[in-house]
């Protein structure tokens, strides 16, 4: 598992560089100027020349990162997906840019129904169970990508070109490039953290012990944090587009509304999943992993919970009002701080220094994002959004553990 993570957290930043500006970029371009086939056909040369891009790179610097990953067979199938996943955003961007999520959704559960099928196949298949993986991940993003396309050309008669301008291809970029800059620097520094953390934990064991605590962190008890945060991730992509309609036409009072709404309903929904999973995390381990290894790391990391809903939600509202370069700095200040913790705290503190840096981290991160989107939106929070869900939560949870 750790090995496994190890892989992709490295991969992310081409998936970063390879979705992020494509998905945003062509949200906000079908959004403010309609669904335009040149528009489409900008976002696509876009995202393409970034993936393949980065493609490229990946496959000749996989060696390079070989003898910390145990092998760079496994990194190099995996960038071979990226033109794929770049296409598969890009795509996605159009139709969440015209409020139809139902097609993004489908080709989400298509793509990960491809990516268990396979893989169960292909582990009977090849001799090393984590290239069989890896190849049914990428096989799995072509399907998705395929899928996609074909609904598309499906749509293709509604697509009409106006007889507006539309912009130019440099000024797609204007948008995209801060978005795919800040995501993929961020991922970068994502990625030199991910190597630095199993190093630090290793001053107090074994390599491979290092290793299986950070994938019960990142590989376990991660995944069951932020599982729900799925939901809201699905209506963040839909908030862009109002917002950035809303912002184009100059309406603060709808841009008020959306805001608090949308941070109101967060902040219940985080506060009762943190409930749920600190009642429930032996339950919930035992249903997933089989084991309950990762059960008390859940409940000593639960109050993380709703700062990670609500950074995930105010950063995606902070794109749709064009705040994408404040998200950057943001982003590097919070990845820059996690790096320098990894390197110099982590060696020091082992798995209690890991813990301590995600809370810092996100209290950093949802701090300074919160704040602009305040700012931005002209809203004031009320301590009432916080203390009553939290006080909801704290309920729930002694009701749940009679």
């Amino acid at each position: 598992m750790g090995l496994y993570q190890l892989n992709l957290s490295v991969f992310v930043l081409g998936v970063s560089l390879s979705a992020a500006g494509a998905s945003f970029c062509t949200t906000r371009m079908v959004a403010e100027h309609g669904n335009d086939r040149r528009i489409i056909r900008k976002c696509l040369c876009f995202s393409l020349l970034i993936s393949c891009s980065a493609c490229l790179l990946f496959e000749l610097l996989a060696p390079l990162f070989g003898p910390l990953l145990s092998g760079s067979l496994p990194l190099r199938i995996l960038a071979v997906g990226l033109p794929f996943i770049s296409v598969c955003a890009c795509l996605k961007g159009c139709f969440l840019a015209e409020g139809k999520s139902g097609v993004p959704a489908v080709a989400e559960v298509v793509e990960q129904g491809a990516t268990i099928g396979l893989g169960i196949l292909f582990l009977d298949d090849f001799s090393s169970s984590i290239t069989a993986v890896m190849t049914a991940s990428t096989t799995a993003e072509a399907v998705g990508c395929t899928f996609m396309i074909f609904c598309y050309l499906k749509k293709m008669p509604h697509h009409k070109t106006c007889a507006a301008p539309i912009p130019s291809f440099c000024q797609i970029a204007a948008i995209g490039l801060p978005v795919l800059g800040g995501a993929g620097l961020r991922s970068f520094l994502f990625s030199v953290e991910n190597l630095l953390i199993p190093r630090g934990l290793s001053s107090f064991c074994s390599r491979e012990e290092a290793l299986s605590q950070y994938g019960l962190v990142q590989g376990m008890m991660m995944p069951i944090l932020v599982f729900p945060c799925t939901i809201l991730s699905s209506a963040t992509l839909l908030l862009i587009p109002e917002l950035a309609r809303s912002n184009s036409h100059g309406q603060p009072k709808r841009i008020r509304r959306i805001t608090t709404k949308a941070f109101c309903l967060t902040s219940c929904f985080s506060f009762i999943c943190a409930a749920l999973m600190a009642a429930f995390s032996p339950q919930l381990c035992q249903l997933f992993y089989k084991s309950q290894d990762a059960a008390v790391l859940v409940r000593i990391m639960v109050p993380l919970i709703p700062l990670l809903y609500l950074d995930s939600v105010v950063d995606g509202m902070l794109k749709g009002l064009n705040q994408q370069k404040y998200s950057l700095c943001c982003n590097l200040v919070d990845a820059v701080f996690r790096v320098s913790w990894c390197f110099f705290l982590i060696p020091i503190l082992g798995l209690k220094g890991y813990l301590l840096l995600l809370f810092c981290s996100e209290l950093l991160n949802s701090s300074l994002s919160i704040n602009k989107l305040l700012n931005t939106a002209d809203i004031e929070i009320s301590p009432l959004w916080i203390l009553t869900p939290a006080s909801g939560a704290v309920l729930l949870y002694l009701c749940l553990s009679i």
